[in-house]
C-alpha cells in the first residue's frame, strides 16, 4: 500500500513547481540559507571561531557580572542589555506554526540552528531556522499521520 502512495505522489508531483526561492542544501556559498527568501541564516554562535575581540568582550561581561554580586538575575540581565546596547527582537513561537501543530506529538529530533531577522507587520522578529531529524521509515509513518490529519480538516482547497 505504501508503494502505491509513493507512485501516486510521483505522478501528482512530476509537474509540480518547486516551492521556495532556493534549495538550502544548494546555496553555493556553503552557508545555510532561507529556502523562503534566499538570505543567509544567522547561525547560533560557533565558539570554535572565537578570537581576541570576542574573548575581551566576554571578559568584560564577566567582570561586569562579578561587580554586581547579589543583584537579582532579571535586573542583571536588564543592566547587561543596557550597558552593551543589546536589543533582542522576539522570536516567532514554534507553537504558533502550522508545522508545529502537525508535528508536536511526533518523536522527531528538533533544533533551532539559527534564525532569519526580518519584519512582520512592521515589527522586527526572528524567524527560527528549524532542523529536525528522524529515521526515514519513521518520517514515512509521520507523513501518513499528517495526511490523515489533513483529511480530517474542514477546509476549502
Amino acid at each position: 500500500m505504501a508503494d502505491d502512495k509513493i507512485e501516486q505522489l510521483k505522478e501528482i508531483s512530476k509537474n509540480e513547481t518547486k516551492h521556495g526561492v532556493v534549495d538550502p542544501n544548494k546555496s553555493g556559498t556553503g552557508n545555510v540559507v532561507s529556502n523562503k527568501t534566499g538570505e543567509e541564516i544567522k547561525m547560533n554562535y560557533d565558539l570554535s571561531e572565537m578570537g581576541e575581540p570576542e574573548e575581551i568582550f566576554v571578559k568584560n561581561v564577566i567582570d561586569f557580572i562579578d561587580s554586581k554580586r547579589g543583584v537579582d538575575t532579571d535586573t542583571l540581565l536588564m543592566e547587561i542589555k543596557k550597558r552593551f546596547k543589546i536589543e533582542t527582537p522576539p522570536m516567532q513561537k514554534l507553537e504558533d506554526s502550522l508545522w508545529y501543530q502537525f508535528t508536536k506529538n511526533e518523536k522527531i529530533g528538533m533544533n533551532i540552528t539559527g534564525f532569519r531577522d526580518t519584519y512582520v507587520d512592521g515589527k522586527r522578529v526572528l524567524i527560527p531556522h528549524v532542523s529536525f531529524n528522524s529515521d526515514l521509515d519513521y518520517l514515512d509513518d509521520m507523513m501518513n499521520r499528517i495526511i490523515h490529519k489533513i483529511k480530517q480538516l474542514k477546509v476549502d482547497l
